[in-house]
Order: structure tokens, then sequence, then C-alpha cells
């Protein structure tokens, strides 16, 4: 009887030692993350504890001016994607800079007789309201659309994303399509 009690706590003793060495093994394994995790939070410190440049502006603005930049591309795409709302005019991937006011020409394919807008620079809503679309429709079945964008603000960015959009019923969004502009500089207001 004693012979087998020794057996087994010798069982469990290993056991229990064999438990903690692949614990600390697998603690070994976490620790690069959390000290890369540690690092990433004190850059992110850095970073925002970091002295604006001379132009006014800090890092964090920096970045999501540089981010807008990308995106650039990715909203032409998803300009093309759209084929039920077509912007004609500005054409999002000209170098055009817009002003404080500009004309938005373009067509659209749906059932709703207006468009809703917002145009906003990332930190505000520029301007925002909605404008009718023409009542003829051509073959294809799409109705024209002809508007004055006027921006009751000046942008804080370089940047701003002019958003289109039908209401459902509901009041809901549908066809919703986004397209990023550069603002003329002469207008920015950081």
């Amino acid at each position: 009887m004693k012979n087998k009690r020794s057996w087994l706590i010798i069982l469990i003793v290993i056991l229990f030692s064999f438990s903690m060495l692949l614990g600390c093994a697998s603690q070994d394994q976490l620790q690069p993350q959390n000290s890369q995790s540690v690092e990433q939070e004190k850059t992110t410190e850095r970073e925002q504890a970091a002295p604006k440049e001379l132009s006014g502006r800090n890092n964090e603005e920096q970045r999501y001016d540089q981010n807008n930049q990308s995106k650039n591309q990715q909203n032409t795409n998803q300009q093309q994607k759209n084929e039920r709302i077509v912007i004609e005019s500005p054409q999002p991937d000209s170098s055009m800079k817009i002003g404080m006011s500009f004309e938005l020409k373009g067509k659209a394919k749906i059932d709703a007789t207006e468009l809703h807008y917002e145009f906003e620079d990332g930190h505000n809503i520029l301007s925002k309201g909605k404008f009718q679309l023409s009542s003829t429709r051509d073959a294809m079945g799409y109705a024209e659309f002809h508007y004055t964008i006027k921006l009751e603000q000046n942008p804080s960015s370089p940047f701003g994303t002019l958003i289109l959009y039908a209401l459902q019923k509901d009041g809901t969004k549908a066809e919703q399509i986004m397209v990023t502009y550069n603002f003329d500089p002469s207008i920015v207001k950081p």
C-alpha cells in the first residue's frame, strides 16, 4: 500500500513538473509579442507627445492625410464599381483642386428622385444637403444631375470625401458612393 502511494506521489510530482515546464515554455513564446506591443505603445506615446511641426500640424494629422492619399485610388475604384451613381465632373482621379464651391455633374440610375450628400474633411462635415435628379431618363435609365456644392467652412485637411447616397423609404442610406478630392491649398485652415 505504501509502495502504491509513493508511486502515485512521484507520478503527480512528475506531471506537475512537466506542466510547469510547458507553462514556462509557452510563456517564453508569448514574451516577445508582449514586448513588441509594449514597444508599440511606447512608440505611439512618443508620437503623440511629439511637438507640432512648423506647419502647425501634428503627426496624427499627417498620418491621416497620408492615409487619405492612399484611399484616393481605392475610392476611385469604388466609384467605378458603383454603376448606379456616376460622377462625371469633377473626376475623382483628376489633379483638379476643389475650392469653397464646385459644380458636381453626373448621372444616377436609382429609384429615388433626389440624391443626398455630405462633404467632410475627416474632422468636420463641411457641407450637407440634397438635390433633385432630372425628371427625364436616358435610354439606359439614368437621370442626370448638376448641382453646385458650397462648403460652409474651410477644410482642416488637404483632402475631403464626398459621400453621395439615396434614401430609402425607411430612411436608410442606399446606393452610397464615396469619392476623395483634393482641396485647393489656399482654403485649408489647419
